[in-house]
């Protein structure tokens, strides 16, 4: 068996989603700036319990640190049913064919209202997560302040 598991966002998927106005005190991980690079570039790191990670991020950010998400903390920021007027809720489903992955928000389980796909979990919840975003979907406590 060759597993090849990755556990939290990469350096570009945590650009992508500081870029997308994720808040950095949502992330539950960090990357750092390997020191050692024959170590590989960036390592990954989980943030301790007990630790206010907002305030954490903003005094370390520019010292080599970027946030980074785990899957299930991706998955706990979508909402799990998006309210439509004059229609049923649209709730959220997550699933794979055994190469791709699809995040979806589905009316009565089967009425498709969105769906995102993807070779990589990551990238389809990234992906939700930036169309969740633009649709105005998205909790508006996970997102930094717009000016």
């Amino acid at each position: 068996m060759d597993f090849k598991s990755q556990i939290g966002t990469n350096i570009n998927q945590s650009r992508k989603l500081l870029e997308l106005g994720l808040k950095p005190g949502t992330a539950d991980m960090y990357l750092e700036k390997s020191k050692t690079p024959e170590y590989g570039e960036y390592h990954l790191h989980t943030i301790c319990e007990g630790i206010d990670p907002e305030h954490w991020f903003s005094v370390r950010m520019n010292r080599g640190i970027t946030p980074a998400w785990s899957l299930d903390r991706l998955l706990e920021i979508m909402p799990k049913s998006i309210t439509q007027s004059n229609r049923p809720n649209a709730d959220f489903a997550m699933n794979s064919d055994g190469t791709f992955w699809f995040i979806s928000y589905e009316e009565l389980g089967y009425d498709m209202k969105h769906q995102e796909m993807n070779i990589g979990s990551f990238d389809t919840a990234i992906s939700m997560i930036r169309w969740l975003i633009y649709n105005n979907h998205l909790n508006k406590e996970y997102l930094k302040a717009r000016p």
